[in-house]
């Protein structure tokens, strides 16, 4: 429950921090994630991405955290994690998909595989795969990221 509460309260501070900031298509920040849930092809065009620089055991990297909502519904949406310039297989993890308030994650089925991540904010790739609700499953096909943050 605490999960899908973080996930709802991810997704309307995406939508409020979106609402103050531009969204031009000259090359600055926006983008979009597109995939087909069950079925049904969806585009997710309001695309937030949170850099938080974090130190393990004397590492120090960047994880990016995506959250991506539909100008026309707020009440849908991805959101998933990956380490800033991982590039590859299956480097985001924390797959999570919310769809009129209830929260679907992954349980390892998801795969992934980006081609371009910047240190100048440039994402790209791929994904697929079924999350898990506690009721039922979402199928996620033909996922794609194209993302400048």
């Amino acid at each position: 429950m605490k999960k899908i509460i973080l996930f709802v309260s991810a997704i309307a501070l995406t939508m409020s921090i979106s609402a103050c900031s531009s969204n031009d298509d000259d090359g600055g920040t926006g983008g979009k994630v597109t995939a087909t849930v069950d079925g049904v092809a969806k585009t997710f065009d309001v695309v937030v991405v949170n850099a938080e620089t974090i130190t393990e055991q004397g590492e120090t990297y960047k994880e990016l955290t995506v959250v991506a909502t539909s100008s026309t519904s707020a009440t849908e949406g991805f959101t998933f994690y990956l380490d800033q310039e991982d590039t590859g297989s299956d480097v985001i993890y924390d797959f999570r998909y919310l769809k009129n308030n209830v929260g679907f994650f992954d349980s390892g089925s998801m795969t992934s595989s980006i081609t371009t991540n910047t240190a100048n904010g440039r994402l790209k790739g791929t994904f697929s795969g079924t999350l898990n609700g506690l009721e039922n499953n979402v199928v996620v096909t033909n996922g794609t990221l194209d993302i400048r943050y």
